[in-house]
């Protein structure tokens, strides 16, 4: 055999070896990029008068026409690890891990590790959090990420910590606490973990909560009587029951989809909780009826059975609708206020997130 021969036949035998080495670490990859989607539904707003948006900190109330929600009108997450069931086929999608909304470090077990031990060993060190952590592995027979199970062998895995929610972005010092724990962890399993950089995380941690902030509203109406006429509590609880409202522990009225989303939300206007047991007795000065934008499912169709709702107990109550002064509201107004909440929309979805949707009530919490 010449040279030439044996030269080709070497040259051969590396481009085999390199297109194998290079088609197994695409493999890897593609798997490790598995369901990183970012998925989504809507929610309602707050509507007080037909002012243009108003910026505020996420968590608070203001009097502007469109104000930010207050943490404690809404059911939050509070942080935890957490392992969710998986949804069923007609119900929303679980919340999931997602590249654009959490700092997610991704885990190599080699011959695998057991769901249960991953989260005993993670249990303490990742307690502690402002923000929710969540922990996932890869279901190879069915090549879908999945929430930790017990008895389940996992060869790779991720654990994220939640880059925002209405408390405001995930801060530096915490970033970094949570992928030295994440590696301690590891070390301890024998297993092997991948951080990103921590002061990346925190530059999108701090550009998502701008997004949400500037997109968080809630429309809130007021019905009062006509010159000042009290609202009879029977009244209001019958309006609201056949309406599909339920008095709820805290005092307020919800209704919720088939999924158990809060689609709206009826609350006494001077800030009194309602109690079953003394709504025969009660003389109301007003109710305020809500809309959580982008929490409420069903986009801008939501608004429009919003408005539809809000002229319902006028009628049902006679009464008037008014704003957060107490001033009349016209139709006109209403129309404005359902051009900004289709602003909303819109720009949720040209992100990727949907009002309503998993990732929306985890970035809205």
């Amino acid at each position: 055999m010449s040279e030439l021969q044996i030269g080709l036949l070497a040259i051969g035998v590396l481009v085999v070896v390199g297109v194998f080495a290079y088609n197994k670490w695409q493999e890897r990859k593609l798997r490790l990029d598995a369901d990183k989607n970012l998925k989504s539904n809507h929610d309602d707003v707050l509507l007080r008068n037909a002012a243009p948006v108003a910026a505020g900190d996420r968590g608070t109330t203001t009097s502007a026409a469109f104000a930010d929600i207050d943490a404690t009108s809404t059911g939050r997450i509070e942080p935890g690890i957490k392992a969710s069931v998986q949804p069923d086929a007609a119900a929303p999608r679980a919340a999931g891990l997602n590249e654009s909304l959490d700092y997610i470090i991704a885990i190599e077990a080699g011959t695998g590790i057991e769901g249960a031990a991953m989260i005993s060993a993670a249990a303490g060190p990742l307690q502690g959090y402002s923000k929710p952590v969540l922990m996932e592995g890869y279901n190879e027979r069915e090549a879908r990420w999945e929430p930790l199970a017990d008895h389940e062998r996992y060869a790779m895995l991720r654990v994220g910590l939640q880059l925002t929610n209405r408390r405001g972005p995930v801060g530096a010092d915490e970033l970094a606490r949570f992928a030295a724990a994440l590696q301690s962890t590891a070390a301890t399993l024998g297993v092997l973990a991948t951080v990103p950089d921590p002061g990346e995380a925190g530059r999108r941690a701090v550009d998502i909560d701008r997004f949400c902030r500037e997109l968080d509203i809630l429309v809130a109406i007021g019905v009062v009587g006509t010159q000042g006429a009290p609202l009879a509590g029977t009244r209001i609880r019958g309006l609201a029951e056949a309406a599909g409202f339920v008095l709820e522990d805290d005092g307020r009225f919800r209704r919720r989809d088939e999924h158990g989303r809060v689609v709206f939300e009826l609350a006494n206007l001077d800030a009194q909780p309602f109690k079953a047991d003394t709504m025969r007795s009660l003389s109301a000065a007003g109710i305020s009826v809500e809309l959580d934008v982008p929490r409420a499912p069903g986009g801008i169709r939501t608004f429009d059975q919003f408005r539809h709702l809000i002229r319902h107990f006028a009628q049902g109550l006679d009464g008037q609708l008014v704003d957060d002064n107490r001033n009349s509201l016209s139709p006109v107004a209403l129309d404005q206020i359902r051009g900004q909440i289709e602003a909303v929309h819109r720009a949720m979805e040209a992100r990727g997130l949907a009002a309503g949707s998993a990732d929306a009530l985890r970035l809205f919490s």
